[in-house]
């Protein structure tokens, strides 16, 4: 059997399969070795090769080739399709990710096996482990990194259990993902085998038979969840089978165990639990089932008008949940001039947010971030609706008031999109004429900025200077240019750059219209 004892070696033969000839240096710097470890590689790869009836060429001042009948060459080529996978092209992100589920693995990696097997040097490891720490310490988890020695990650058992759950989402496919869902939602089977990552970490049980049991009654009677939630709940319900079954097991302190057994729905995380057993041949104890049922407590859930009434759910929430909500959208109401209850989908979206973030104050979970928010969008509002991010920051005082010091700055992100959907939704748009600077290219920078920064800006009109009548300005509620020499009193003369001072502006006489009531 041809033996690759390493997989530089593997990319080394892929790199020359594709390519007539190379140089040492060249090898080495696709590689990221020194030519003294591509030397040594390559004598080992010679003897290999040659069993096979393929030369290894090596000449100096010539480079290095492969040399075989057609048919080994296409065999050759096959063998390395078939046990490697690169991951050299792979984003920084989607290799911490990978780094993250190599060691959760509980395999055995140094920083040079690491280098090595993912193709980048060692140094870039060493800054991937330093954001890897910083990511697990959101799981309450640490990294044991010691010169020397293995790497690990050390923690709590249920705390392990969020982090491979996020990282199955990370890792994933999106169009994977939405195989997955689309196939449970449609009741049909999810061997976990048939999917690469999952079947590392996934119980050897059919996906669907975990979805009949969060569909069941009982269930959809108490809760409601998102598509993302139910499925990292069936991820983290499927991981936990296996490792129970590998004699990991989630350990909780006496008084947790007996908090959450003083809770009414208790009585369905038993009922859940014995039907568990039942289907997955499994002993769940108490602490599992108590871990589970944390899960199903912090799960996201949503508004379904197919499911039940705005009423029906408010009925379901906390009174405390309620009060935080409440506080909040006045302040957010009275800031914004928006009516939220007027929209049912977004005053809920907000409630059960913070919703969200209580429970996992309440019960200690570190909160799995399976949708990571496009900074592009935050980075948006943040530059063109500032008094958003001011007001959504706001939740930390009322949250403060319940000596809750939790809030992340992504949970302040996505109520800054909930809040901008409201306020553009709900806000008229205020009619704009614009005269024109006798620049034409001028006048494009400024219409260009004015739109990107003023959300409910509508433009009905561009006028040159001598077109300006009363019955054309009529129509409008702002007259803007950047034409110094418009003497007209109404008009707002700001400069063809659109600086904030100019933004601002224009945003307070947009506020004096609406209390006015003139629009």
């Amino acid at each position: 059997m041809f033996d690759l004892s390493k997989r530089r070696h593997s990319k080394i033969l892929y790199i020359l399969l594709n390519q007539q000839k190379l140089t040492i240096n060249q090898l080495a710097k696709s590689c990221k070795v020194s030519s003294r470890t591509i030397r040594s590689d390559l004598d080992k790869l010679e003897k290999e090769l040659s069993k096979m009836g393929i030369i290894l060429h090596k000449k100096p001042g010539v480079g290095v080739w492969l040399e075989s009948e057609y048919d080994k060459s296409m065999w050759l080529k096959e063998y390395i399709s078939k046990t490697i996978t690169f991951k050299s092209n792979c984003s920084p992100l989607d290799r911490r990710a990978e780094i993250i589920k190599m060691l959760l693995e509980n395999k055995r990696y140094t920083c040079k096996l690491l280098a090595e097997e993912l193709y980048v040097s060692r140094s870039t490891i060493n800054k991937d482990l330093a954001k890897i720490k910083k990511w697990l310490s959101n799981y309450n988890l640490t990294l044991e990194n010691h010169q020397q020695s293995f790497i690990r990650i050390k923690g709590e058992e249920r705390d392990l259990r969020g982090a491979i759950v996020e990282v199955l989402f990370k890792l994933i496919e999106e169009e994977k993902l939405e195989e997955i869902n689309m196939l449970l939602k449609n009741n049909h089977n999810v061997d976990p085998k048939d999917y690469d990552i999952l079947r590392d970490f996934s119980a050897e049980v059919d996906l669907k038979n975990i979805k009949k049991i969060i569909d069941s009654k009982e269930i959809k009677d108490s809760f409601l969840f998102t598509d993302i939630s139910k499925l990292s709940l069936i991820f983290y319900i499927t991981i936990s089978i296996k490792r129970v079954k590998e004699g990991k097991k989630i350990k909780l302190l006496v008084q947790d165990r007996l908090r959450l057994k003083r809770l009414k729905l208790f009585k369905l995380a038993k009922i859940l639990g014995r039907r568990a057993e039942e289907d997955f041949e499994v002993i769940i104890s108490e602490d599992e089932l108590c871990g589970a049922f944390i899960q199903f407590l912090c799960a996201d859930v949503y508004y379904d008008k197919t499911l039940a009434t705005k009423e029906d759910i408010l009925k379901k929430l906390n009174i405390t949940i309620l009060d935080i909500s409440r506080r909040f959208i006045g302040i957010v109401e009275e800031e914004l001039d928006v009516n939220l209850e007027d929209d049912i989908d977004l005053f809920l979206d907000l409630i059960l947010h913070i919703r969200h973030i209580y429970n996992h104050f309440r019960y200690q979970v570190p909160k799995m971030i399976v949708n990571e928010l496009d900074n592009l969008i935050i980075n948006r509002i943040k530059e063109n609706n500032p008094e958003i991010i001011e007001i959504s920051n706001r939740i930390i005082d009322v949250f403060r008031q319940y000596h809750i010091n939790i809030i992340s700055q992504r949970d302040i992100d996505y109520i800054a999109i909930l809040l901008l959907s409201a306020f553009e939704k709900q806000t008229k748009k205020v009619k704009a004429i614009i005269i024109n600077n006798e620049a034409l290219i001028i006048n494009e920078l400024m219409v260009s900025r004015l739109i990107t920064s003023i959300s409910n800006l509508e433009i009905i009109d561009y006028i040159y200077s001598k077109e300006v009548s009363q019955k054309r300005l009529k129509d409008a509620d702002l007259i803007i240019t950047s034409n110094q020499r418009i003497t007209l009193p109404e008009a707002i003369v700001i400069s063809p750059l659109v600086k904030e001072k100019d933004i601002q502006l224009i945003r307070n006489k947009i506020k004096l219209k609406l209390k006015s009531k003139i629009l």
